[in-house]
């Protein structure tokens, strides 16, 4: 991969994302805070809790934290956000899925709510501005900002059903 990447991106370009590489690829080693967090939301998978102590019905998705620290540890990596920024320019994109690919197989799984995220965020990001309702326009606006987001506070998923 380094040799197509040094191939294809301007070496300058290349030199700003060294560093965060470096840093992110540790997070996804063995030794990694990402795969460890990973192999916890794997060995417990979401599970439904229909009902609470009382009897009453809640219908509560119940998933591991390391699943919920995943999202947090996405949004603070950006591994949407890059794409949207544009700070590297056409190289953006690349940036992003670089880092997508190296998260991928340390994860969980959890690519597949980023990869529907992104896939959210570029649709309002296109077509966002074609709705003719200025509240609408608003709510949609609101939603790319939380969808792009570096905050984990602010970061939205879009996703699938858990059950499916």
């Amino acid at each position: 991969m380094c040799a197509i990447l040094k191939h294809k991106v301007p070496p300058e370009v290349l030199a700003q994302w060294e560093g965060d590489l470096v840093k992110f690829g540790a997070r996804v080693s063995p030794s990694g805070d990402i795969l460890r967090l990973g192999r916890s939301a794997e060995r417990n998978p979401p599970r439904l809790v229909q009902f609470n102590s009382w009897g009453r019905r809640t219908d509560e998705i119940l998933v591991d934290e390391g699943w919920n620290t995943l999202k947090d540890i996405s949004a603070e990596e950006g591994l949407i956000a890059i794409g949207y920024e544009r700070k590297y320019g056409p190289w953006s994109r690349l940036y992003q899925y670089l880092k997508l690919y190296l998260f991928s197989s340390s994860s969980a799984i959890f690519n597949c709510p980023l990869a529907m995220t992104d896939g959210a965020a570029r649709l309002l990001e296109v077509y966002g501005h074609t709705v003719k309702s200025q509240q609408h326009k608003e709510i949609l606006r609101n939603a790319y900002h939380h969808l792009t987001s570096r905050d984990p506070k602010h970061f939205w998923t879009s996703g699938q059903w858990m059950t499916e």
